[in-house]
């Protein structure tokens, strides 16, 4: 599995939907790559703020407001994907 096929994998891994072959070739990925590492890392960490957000707020479907401030490790990951799918 290379860097881009985890990132297209990551929202079915973190619901635990993909399937078991897929799942170890993602994890089998994940124990040679710490850039996928922390990647996974700072998705997950966006996926529960978004959702405590929107537990916060009371928002159903709605879109959750951004905080101020963002941590700074999240920001970088983010910007270091997209400037490695570029």
């Amino acid at each position: 599995m290379t860097c881009q096929e985890l990132i297209d994998f990551l929202a079915e891994y973190i619901d635990g939907s993909l399937d078991d072959a897929v799942r170890g070739a993602f994890e089998s990925h994940l124990t040679r790559c710490a850039d996928c590492r922390a990647f996974l890392g700072s998705y997950r960490a966006t996926v529960e703020l978004a959702a405590s957000l929107r537990e916060s707020s009371g928002a159903d479907d709605q879109e959750a407001a951004v905080p101020p401030e963002l941590p700074e490790d999240l920001v970088a990951a983010v910007l270091h994907a997209r400037e490695s799918a570029s």
